[in-house]
């Protein structure tokens, strides 16, 4: 039986709600960046007929714990199952970040806006069950030359497709779903942390990889625009040359922005990217968190595994950034989490960190598509 609060409340005219906790096993959520929530499981020992009544699709559940929600969502998926296992339903939630994969756009025309109004819009149009935001009001302005419609994209498209252009100052935007404390869906979009969420020693871990993996690097920008008809390039030319303050090759990323219409946009995207793929930061390939790791916050309090969410940034303190010659090749002490998993049963965390897909089997995927003649960055 869980120790947390699984509140079940249906969608009906008249709500009715139900605290599962006290029947649910094997109870785990996760986190996920972009998007925020992402699943939440448990079983329930119940009869296969009736259906109890409190499992129904778009039903809300909140999980909670020492006086506040944790994680939010809407129901999916409840899957009866008869073996020798014995007689259970499974059920799934889906975090409310889902919610921007609902409803789409026919035509939105976002000529002369700026792009933290063009998600707020989308938010406000397109959503149903966000409550609050907190949207970074720094974005940068869409040209006012000709029409720029976005066409049959959802809500979670538009804003990616905004969050390319960056900030005023070209940092990279992120953005998640979470349940206030006490139960407010709040949809954030706000630069990558640079500030630490989260301070731990290696020694918190049962199992990391880290270290800095290349793949992933570029020092040029092409930004293709206009249906296909034009293109921006550009460029780091520091990093172009030779060592220690360069790296001696130019390395291309390219990508395809077919709606707009103006050089002054395509190379805004160029260079917020350009911001965000030519810095080396830390990849951390695999981690597990020891259940009794010692995770802190920038005041130095403890924070609970099952509190740690997609879209922090955290520090190795036992790690020593690189310096001097190496710095525009900066080995970085810090990663961003892009998700976590946490399992009551276990109390573990597992983090899925910025870059995890820099292994040996992406290394080989990505050989195999060179020997094609496919390769991107």
């Amino acid at each position: 039986m869980s120790s947390y609060g699984v509140l079940v409340t249906n969608n009906h005219a008249v709500p009715a709600s139900w605290d599962v906790g006290a029947q649910a096993e094997r109870l785990r959520f996760s986190t996920l960046l972009p998007g925020g929530g992402s699943t939440a499981s448990w079983i329930l020992r119940r009869p296969l007929s009736p259906i109890p009544n409190f499992l129904g699709f778009n039903y809300d559940v909140k999980i909670t714990a020492r006086g506040k929600v944790l994680w939010r969502g809407r129901m999916e998926d409840f899957i009866a199952h008869r073996s020798v296992a014995g007689t259970y339903w499974s059920v799934t939630a889906y975090g409310y970040g889902v919610n921007l994969d609902d409803r789409l756009y026919t035509t939105q025309n976002v000529q002369n806006t700026q792009t933290s109004q063009i998600v707020a819009d989308a938010i406000t149009n397109l959503t149903e069950d966000i409550a609050a935001t907190s949207i970074t009001a720094t974005g940068f302005t869409i040209a006012n030359n000709t029409a720029v419609n976005l066409t049959l994209l959802k809500a979670a498209q538009v804003v990616n497709w905004a969050k390319d252009f960056g900030d005023a100052t070209n940092q990279q935007q992120i953005w998640y779903v979470y349940p206030d404390d006490d139960g407010t869906v709040r949809f954030t979009f706000k630069p990558r942390p640079a500030t630490p969420d989260l301070y731990a020693v290696s020694d918190d871990f049962e199992v990391i990889e880290f270290g800095v993996v290349s793949r992933s690097l570029a020092n040029r920008v092409v930004v293709q625009y206009n249906a296909g008809a034009s293109f921006v390039t550009v460029d780091d030319t520091t990093l172009q040359g030779s060592g220690p303050g360069g790296w001696n090759l130019v390395r291309t990323l390219f990508i395809v922005k077919p709606e707009i219409t103006q050089a002054v946009d395509a190379t805004q995207v160029g260079n917020a990217l350009l911001a965000l793929v030519s810095k080396a930061r830390l990849s951390a390939t695999s981690i597990r968190l020891k259940p009794s790791a010692a995770l802190v916050n920038g005041n130095g309090q403890r924070v609970r595994l099952d509190e740690v969410r997609a879209g922090m940034l955290v520090r190795l303190t036992d790690v020593d950034p690189a310096e001097g010659a190496l710095t525009n090749l900066s080995y970085n002490n810090s990663f961003l989490i892009a998700g976590t998993d946490y399992d009551e049963d276990t109390a573990s965390l597992n983090i899925t960190p910025e870059r995890q897909d820099e292994k040996s089997e992406r290394a080989l995927a990505r050989a195999i598509a060179f020997a094609e003649g496919r390769r991107q960055p």
